[in-house]
């Protein structure tokens, strides 16, 4: 192999390299719903800021549906967005995942006491390639 040809390979290896580096740590934006009890991660996702999720709550008397909306700000933070009820009380808590089309059962998953944390973090494509996915809920029907 020719000096020029082992500079121009070695260059080509070390573009491949960086590329691939900067590919893997770059920052994604994941939503994640964690049982705090249990620390097990019951969902995650990479999403867009302005993913928007909502949660639903049965309440347990009158059966009506309380809904809260939410936002996914590109920073991370999650913004409430709206609240939309007729009575006020304790309920079956349920959350309402892309586009509102995913309905999730929580007490399915958690038991009655447990607190279920949810937010949206960037963490490095590496690691998210790493962790894939998790969907514990994919038994659960959409609405």
């Amino acid at each position: 192999m020719k000096p020029i040809s082992k500079i121009v390979s070695g260059a080509l290896v070390l573009i491949f390299l960086a590329g691939f580096t900067f590919l893997a740590l770059r920052p994604v934006l994941v939503i994640e719903a964690v049982s705090f009890q249990k620390d097990r991660v019951l969902y995650r996702k990479e999403i867009e800021p302005g993913y928007e999720f909502a949660t639903l709550i049965k309440h347990s008397v009158h059966l009506s549906p309380v809904y809260e909306y939410y936002r996914v700000e590109k920073d991370g933070q999650i913004l409430i967005t709206g609240t939309r009820l007729q009575d006020l009380g304790w309920g079956h808590p349920r959350l309402l995942l892309d586009n509102l089309e995913k309905e999730i059962d929580l007490t399915r998953q958690v038991s009655n006491w447990e607190r279920v944390d949810i937010f949206a973090r960037r963490i490095p494509y590496i690691k998210f390639l790493i962790r894939g996915e998790t969907d514990v809920f994919s038994e659960e029907k959409g609405r």
